[in-house]
């Protein structure tokens, strides 16, 4: 599942049908809780893991890795028709992988972020040359971990950060060092919040003052629940909170995440549940697909509503 505002600042939500098919919905109204129906992304394509980030031009473009492990893009034509480019293979040489992600950098490219079938970290870029001109695919630092799974944010000192969860579920992150001087380079990794925690799945996305915020599901044996942890200081990236919180009760359990500030300028964050606890299953549209966001009405700091169906 992927989320991003579009050109009216309105959320989309894209997500992988039990087929592999990929489809998408979004508000009617910025804020008004009410969603279009579900349609077909080209039905031709069939993938198992998608990203989605708005461009200059404000279009809508999605990457995703396709059934033959392929990094693939899509490309929005017009939003108020609805029309999408063809899809097309990602950088100039062909590579495959598990795990994509995607952000806008500083300078206003697009980087694209990839784990390949070794577990190594890769990155490729949009070149000042045009939005569809990319680099080719290269290393991303030291590989000093293995990985199977990133995010990554741009933070309020236009940094880029990389979350990653490695091969033993561990939560990690590191930084760019100063691109605003010209220093494209990367810190090393570093653990994220306690070490007790593993996870299967990760989310980031920016609170209204700047600082980031990562989401998590913890691990099977753990019960596939919700966690956060978030920047203390939007200035400094190497200010986190000592460990991961969770989000919503025992029951509220699932298998993949989607955070984004939506229009009116809250957390929102969306999954796919595993079961349906608490809530009878005949109200439940299949797949099913729950939401919560922050709540500034509740005196109490970071406080989120409950989970509900979409």
């Amino acid at each position: 599942m992927a989320l991003e505002n579009d050109r009216d600042n309105r959320l989309e939500v894209f997500k992988i049908g039990p087929s592999l098919d990929f489809s998408h919905t979004r508000e009617d109204i910025v804020g008004s809780g009410d969603w279009s129906e579900w349609n077909p992304l080209r039905p031709s394509f069939i993938g198992t893991i998608l990203a989605v980030k708005k461009r200059n031009d404000d279009m809508l473009e999605v990457f995703a890795i396709d059934d033959k492990h392929n990094f693939c893009h899509i490309i929005q034509q017009d939003p108020t028709t609805k029309s999408w480019s063809d899809w097309a293979m990602l950088g100039k040489s062909s590579k495959s992988g598990m795990s994509l992600a995607v952000e806008k950098r500083m300078d206003g490219m697009l980087e694209v972020f990839a784990i390949d079938m070794s577990f190594n970290f890769w990155h490729i870029w949009q070149k000042d040359a045009g939005p569809n001109e990319w680099s080719d695919w290269e290393r991303l630092g030291r590989p000093t971990i293995k990985g199977q799974n990133l995010v990554v944010a741009i933070d309020k000192t236009k940094r880029l950060q990389a979350f990653a969860i490695d091969t033993y579920n561990r939560v990690w992150r590191k930084f760019q060092n100063s691109p605003a001087t010209g220093d494209w380079s990367w810190s090393d990794w570093e653990r994220l919040g306690g070490e007790w925690f593993t996870a299967i799945s990760l989310a980031v996305a920016t609170n209204n003052d700047g600082r980031l915020e990562v989401f998590a599901i913890d691990t099977d044996n753990r019960g596939n629940h919700f966690w956060h942890i978030w920047q203390i200081a939007p200035n400094d990236p190497k200010i986190w909170a000592n460990d991961w919180v969770q989000l919503g009760g025992q029951s509220d359990r699932g298998t993949t995440l989607a955070v984004q500030r939506n229009g009116n300028g809250i957390l929102e964050a969306f999954t796919i549940a595993i079961d349906a606890v608490g809530i009878d299953p005949s109200s439940l549209a299949p797949p099913d697909i729950r939401h919560t966001w922050q709540d500034y009405t509740n005196p109490i700091p970071n406080t989120w509503k409950n989970w509900t169906s979409l």
